[in-house]
């Protein structure tokens, strides 16, 4: 289990951290690394002479640690010792718990909850146990504000449990949670403070459980439903139901929504929402050129864009939203499937110098993304699979952390070469065009290693 905050204050320059966490790993490494025969001859009272750091009190330590996420708490500070390991694993220190994984065993994640009864923010993915967890979330987690759920078959009378109790909740993420509501949406409006909500990927899912959201959380600043494919192929979203949850969601700042059925008016109605942020279109095949073109209107203020399959918009309006603006604050910009070509990849990168996200998946006319790479230094994710005619001959940003390529032949010589050159790069291998599984390259090449051998 991994665990991380996702805001930790940090007063420290990042040099002087770096500095400061290779100088705890070295004290958790020291003693393993003396001679045996060292510690025989110690003598009892020189055991027990301060060492400095290791006999402050727990208090102080307490001050020193809170500038430590949680994932360094657990792998850097609580090695050096007893005491270190005292003051490391205290409630008020840990505001976040990310679990992922059904072999974490579901009482040691419950020990976790009760443990750390002040955690505001809390990660689950793929576990066994789902019902158990959240029973305990519900008995000890007043001052939860962030519940994020993922990939899970859960109950409605555990998910009613926890927004009775957790009345702090400002960020409900369900996606991809399968679920069957009566009274759920409706209870919704317990929590005064919700902001946030994303119900993308329940099969059970309902227009009805929408409308009951909606009317339950108008304040709601930020709704996710990406994936809306429910059971009853009737049940399918469409621009009526759309223009009563923006009427509705009249604050709204961050969206994505399932546009397969979705069509001009959608799209325009988002375009008149002024104080967008954050712009999710997936399947947008319907949206003509010209609505499209429009989007320009809203790009300064936006720091995420993603517009996926646009097939009627052409590859000269892709370029024309991005061209002679200055778009500093866009940070996540997905275009999967358009038409962009070279020249709108030369407008973004000269309107979007602060892109750290950058998802061009099944763009085909794309060839060369060598001027994004020079100019959008903060890039950290890139993702070029099934860019047929994209030459891989450019050099990988040392920033870069993640880059995701098809399994053509031409993609896994290059993922090779990478291997080599960046070890430490995480390059994924995508496995299909038309979703969204991928494999770890070193994982790939091991598992052919193992079946060699065998």
């Amino acid at each position: 289990m991994t665990d991380r905050v996702l805001e930790t204050p940090n007063p420290n320059p990042p040099a002087q951290k770096e500095g400061t966490i290779a100088t705890i790993k070295s004290l958790s490494s020291f003693e393993p690394q003396l001679n045996r025969s060292f510690f025989s001859i110690l003598t009892n009272n020189t055991r027990n002479i301060p060492t400095g750091y290791g006999s402050l009190p727990v208090k102080i330590l307490k001050n020193i640690f809170k500038h430590f996420d949680e994932d360094e708490l657990i792998k850097v500070i609580s090695p050096v010792c007893q005491r270190w390991r005292y003051a490391a694993l205290q409630p008020e220190l840990w505001k976040t718990l990310k679990v992922v994984g059904k072999s974490i065993p579901t009482t040691k994640i419950c020990d976790r909850i009760w443990m750390f009864s002040k955690l505001e923010h809390v990660d689950i993915k793929n576990i066994s146990d789902p019902s158990t967890v959240l029973r305990q979330i519900s008995r000890n987690l007043r001052q939860l504000k962030s519940l994020k759920l993922r990939n899970l078959a859960i109950k409605e009378e555990s998910l009613r449990r926890v927004i009775i109790s957790c009345t702090k909740l400002q960020n409900l993420d369900l996606k991809g949670c399968d679920f069957r509501a009566t009274r759920f949406f409706e209870e919704l409006s317990y929590l005064k403070n919700l902001k946030s909500i994303n119900f993308g990927g329940n099969s059970y899912l309902s227009l009805q459980n929408l409308v009951s959201a909606a009317v339950n959380c108008k304040s709601l600043e930020e709704f996710h439903l990406a994936v809306f494919d429910p059971l009853e192929e009737r049940q399918v979203l469409r621009d009526e139901d759309c223009t009563f949850l923006l009427a509705t969601f009249s604050k709204v700042k961050r969206i994505s929504l399932d546009a397969v059925y979705l069509s001009n008016v959608t799209y325009q109605l988002l375009l008149n929402c002024k104080e967008l942020e954050y712009l999710g279109f997936y399947g947008a095949q319907n949206i003509t050129s010209e609505i499209f073109r429009r989007t320009r209107e809203i790009m300064p203020n936006l720091e995420a864009l993603k517009i996926r399959f646009p097939y009627e918009v052409r590859t000269e309006d892709v370029a024309y939203i991005f061209s002679d603006h200055s778009l500093p604050k866009l940070r996540e910009l997905d275009l999967t499937g358009s038409k962009i070509d070279d020249a709108g990849i030369l407008e973004i990168s000269k309107s979007c110098p602060n892109v750290s996200k950058l998802i061009l998946r099944s763009c085909k006319k794309v060839t060369d993304i060598n001027a994004v790479l020079n100019s959008c230094t903060n890039l950290a994710m890139l993702n070029v699979a099934f860019c047929d005619q994209l030459m891989l001959n450019f050099d990988v940003p040392y920033g870069l952390k993640a880059l995701f390529l098809g399994k053509d032949e031409k993609c896994l010589e290059f993922a090779e070469n990478l291997l080599e050159i960046r070890p430490k790069l995480s390059t994924k291998i995508c496995s299909s065009e038309y979703n969204k599984k991928f494999t770890s390259y070193k994982v790939m090449k091991s598992s052919e290693a193992d079946l060699t051998v065998e």
